[in-house]
């Protein structure tokens, strides 16, 4: 029998470490699941490592899968059979499994049946009464920017899935930490994953060659696999967007918090404060993300989604045109939270060659977004968007 130890803190780096040991084991023994260091789990932790766990018995049912360690009088084990950690991977003991209807703090386990969202005739209006419905669940009795946020992400990654996965179902979780001010979601499908999705979109299709690239596409405003040049918009169609959903997600995290999406063999992990992007190696089939939200710095939100909106705006207006952005370019963008690209005339900018300098001109050259710019010391250069930081 081949013993595996469930990782002492299960939240998004231990159940990376432990997806990845479960992957490395060969299905040709029993597999004994050891619980007792435990000592604490977080809400994609649980969801992200009950899916690995719940594909492998899938994929191995010829082998016997067992658990030890169980000890109830530990918080973190008692809290996650509260939460449907362990049902969720099809454990059939009555102290394990109880009914977990969720509380005013959280969300427990809980797998949404997609079906009934594609038979609507109004979609988006169904995914936003699904949203609205489990923001209050998990914020009660809180009101205003605080739910205001919750339900708009959630609403917004749901749509993605339901969208764009061909997955039948979506998996949720989620906590509420009042003295923090923190709200951890999570949120994975089992679909067709990211790069199959925006394999459909032609403009992207031939240089889309890892699910690395796959991500940063996804995160991109206006790139879709469903939406690009040459699609007609149904503008009474309330389900058809451009590629927002994540984008704003990523914004709205990196306001006070962190982001995180895998997809296949590649994740992003992004924390406020943090000088770039975090990629990881991940295996997973379908989409998982964890979204991190400090509500208290979550200050005029209609305004700051509206700013994100309108920075994502000018991207997608190129988008649509077929100009889209090379992988590399897409890293600066993501890393720099998409700003170089709210560049205009008038701006006192830097480059890394020519130093400081004025924008004179914008335009395009050879499909590609430039600058006419008067360098300090009298020069004048032509140079690309993406070589500018703002001063």
């Amino acid at each position: 029998m081949v013993v595996l130890r469930i990782p002492s803190s299960l939240g998004l780096t231990g159940a990376l470490e432990f997806a990845h040991k479960l992957n490395d084991i060969t299905p040709s023994e029993d597999l004994e699941l050891d619980f007792s260091q435990v000592t604490w789990v977080q809400p994609f932790g649980m969801l992200y490592t009950a899916q690995s766990i719940k594909r492998f018995i899938d994929e191995n049912s010829h082998i016997n899968v067992a658990i030890a360690g169980i000890d109830l009088t530990v918080p973190a084990i008692s809290y996650a059979a509260n939460v449907g950690f362990f049902r969720a991977w099809g454990v059939e003991h009555p102290y394990l499994t109880a009914l977990a209807q969720g509380g005013s703090t959280y969300l427990p386990v809980t797998q949404l049946p997609l079906t009934s969202v594609h038979s609507s005739q109004h979609l988006g209006r169904e995914v936003e009464a699904i949203a609205n419905d489990l923001a209050a669940r998990l914020v009660y009795p809180e009101t205003g920017n605080m739910l205001e946020a919750i339900s708009y992400a959630m609403r917004e990654v749901i749509r993605n899935v339901a969208e764009h996965s061909n997955s039948t179902h979506v998996w949720y979780c989620a906590q509420y930490l009042p003295k923090k001010g923190t709200i951890e979601i999570a949120i994975l499908d089992s679909g067709v994953g990211l790069r199959s999705t925006l394999l459909q979109n032609p403009y992207i299709r031939d240089q889309l060659t890892t699910d690395r690239e796959a991500l940063m596409y996804a995160l991109t405003p206006g790139i879709s696999g469903k939406m690009y040049k040459g699609i007609k918009i149904e503008h009474n169609n309330d389900w058809q967007n451009s590629g927002f959903g994540l984008y704003m997600n990523y914004r709205l995290c990196n306001e006070g918090g962190s982001f995180f999406i895998c997809s296949g063999e590649a994740g992003l992990y992004r924390e406020k404060g943090k000088a770039d992007n975090i990629h990881k190696i991940t295996a997973y089939q379908g989409t998982a993300l964890r979204l991190s939200i400090n509500v208290t710095t979550l200050n005029n939100l209609n305004a700051r989604l509206k700013a994100f909106a309108d920075e994502g705006a000018n991207i997608a207006k190129d988008v649509g045109e077929g100009v889209v952005p090379t992988p590399s370019r897409i890293s600066t963008m993501l890393r720099d939270n998409f700003k170089e690209r709210t560049f205009s005339s008038g701006d006192e900018v830097r480059h890394s060659q020519y130093g400081n300098g004025l924008i004179q001109e914008i335009y395009e050259k050879y499909k590609k977004q430039v600058a006419r710019v008067n360098f300090e010391g009298g020069r004048s250069a032509t140079v690309e968007m993406n070589t500018l930081r703002h001063r």
